[in-house]
């Protein structure tokens, strides 16, 4: 029996699979930005829950894993409720920063980050244990900005790119950041980032402009 005759036989049957998958689309960080601020990485982002229970409370955290292998985690703060679908869906959204309220959650940029993964609940949230994947090597910095009163600015990408010489295991307080810069004359626009390293093209981060950040 084919998969569309089963759901034609069944309504519940085709609701509870359809709110699986829409679970496992949605269900997924979203944002997810990493910017290099002095001695620290800054990291933001939000995730949203797919058709939470009603009026429940949900207990949010985020882990992930260092290049050390080492794993931490923040609590997760709750930020909004949002429907769609004429109300017949809704998405619980958790954030961590860059709101003053929420704030940015700070990551030694010598060890780094190379995965999360989310706790609801007590469940742990990790895609069948692959988790979500965050590159640290090139970011943008926070020295970035826009010209005021006009529409051009300057991307500030820090490329972590170890000496030779250095070992290739990471130790705390041990940075290997270099900070390239761009000019940028139209500033409205989004930009991601790229960089060549051995030979090799590697395109980072989400989309973002100047206006992003401060005023130069």
């Amino acid at each position: 029996m084919t998969a569309c005759v089963i759901f034609a036989n069944s309504a519940n049957l085709f609701a509870s699979t359809c709110a699986g998958l829409f679970a496992r689309m949605f269900d997924t960080p979203y944002n997810v930005q990493l910017v290099l601020n002095g001695d620290s990485l800054e990291l933001s982002g939000e995730l949203q829950l797919w058709d939470p229970p009603a009026n429940a409370t949900h207990a949010v955290s985020l882990l992930w894993d260092d290049r050390l292998q080492d794993t931490n985690n923040v609590t997760l703060r709750y930020e909004t409720l949002r429907t769609s679908a004429g109300g017949r869906h809704t998405a619980a959204w958790y954030a961590f920063g860059p709101t003053p309220a929420i704030g940015f959650e700070t990551i030694d940029p010598a060890v780094g980050i190379n995965n999360m993964r989310f706790v609801v609940n007590g469940k742990l949230e990790d895609q069948s244990g692959v988790g979500f994947v965050v590159h640290d090597d090139i970011v943008f910095a926070k020295t970035s900005c826009h010209n005021s009163g006009t529409t051009t600015g300057r991307f500030d990408v820090a490329v972590d790119v170890p000496p030779p010489s250095q070992p290739a295991q990471p130790t705390r307080n041990q940075t290997y950041y270099t900070i390239w810069s761009v000019n940028i004359t139209n500033a409205l626009n989004q930009y991601t980032i790229a960089a060549e390293v051995g030979g090799v093209t590697i395109q980072r981060n989400v989309p973002v402009s100047p206006f992003s950040f401060a005023a130069c």
